[in-house]
C-alpha cells in the first residue's frame, strides 16, 4: 500500500536501489543492441561490395528441373541466346557461390582410397566459365562435350589434396561417385 502513495522508502525495499539497477540494466542492453546493429550492418556492406570471384551482375537463373533431358536443355538454350540483350547462356546446376547439395567423396589419381573429404559437385557445360566470368588458375575451360570427360576445381581442393600447387592437378584423373 505503501508503494502506490510513493511512500515506499530504502528501509522499506531493504537498501537494494532497484530503479538503479533497472537502469543500469536497460543500459547495457541498449549498448548491446547498438553494437550488434553496427556489427550487422558492416557485414552486410562487406558481404555487397566484397569480390565473390565470379560475376553475378545481370545474371538470371532458371531452374529447369533435373529430368530435363539433352535436346531439351539445348533448345532453350539456342531460344534464349536469340533474346535481345542475352550475352551468354549456360546449363548448369547452380552458380558458383550456391549452396549445392550434390556432394560426394573423390578418388584422386591413382590413389587406392578415397580422400577424407567430401566435396560439393556442380555439373555444368562449357559455357559456365565465361558466364560467370570466373578466372582459372592454372588450365583451361571445359570442351564442349555431351558426356562428362573433365573437372574444374578450385584451389580450397588442391589444398585438401596436400598439393603445391594447382599445375599438378592438370591432367590427372578423378573419380567421383554421386552420393547425395
Amino acid at each position: 500500500m505503501l508503494a502506490l502513495k510513493g511512500r515506499l522508502s530504502q528501509r522499506y525495499i531493504g537498501g537494494f536501489n532497484t530503479r538503479r539497477a533497472l537502469i543500469v540494466a536497460q543500459f547495457a542492453i541498449s549498448q548491446i543492441l547498438i553494437i550488434g546493429v553496427i556489427v550487422i550492418a558492416t557485414q552486410m556492406r562487406y558481404a555487397k561490395q566484397s569480390d565473390l570471384g565470379f560475376n553475378k551482375d545481370a545474371v538470371v537463373i532458371i531452374p529447369i528441373g533435373s529430368e530435363s533431358k539433352s535436346q531439351t536443355i539445348n533448345t532453350l538454350k539456342a531460344r534464349f541466346s536469340g533474346l535481345a540483350g542475352v550475352r551468354k547462356v549456360s546449363a548448369c546446376v547452380a552458380a558458383p557461390a550456391s549452396d549445392d547439395k550434390w556432394t560426394t567423396t573423390p578418388q584422386y589419381d591413382n590413389r587406392t582410397e578415397e580422400e577424407a573429404f567430401r566435396m560439393s559437385v556442380k555439373s555444368a557445360d562449357d559455357q559456365y566459365i565465361p558466364l560467370f566470368d570466373l578466372e582459372l588458375v592454372a588450365g583451361r575451360n571445359l570442351y564442349p562435350s555431351d558426356t562428362v570427360r573433365e573437372f574444374v576445381v578450385n584451389k580450397q581442393f588442391a589444398k585438401k589434396l596436400n598439393l603445391k600447387s594447382a599445375e599438378e592437378l592438370i591432367d590427372k584423373s578423378l573419380t567421383i561417385s554421386g552420393n547425395m
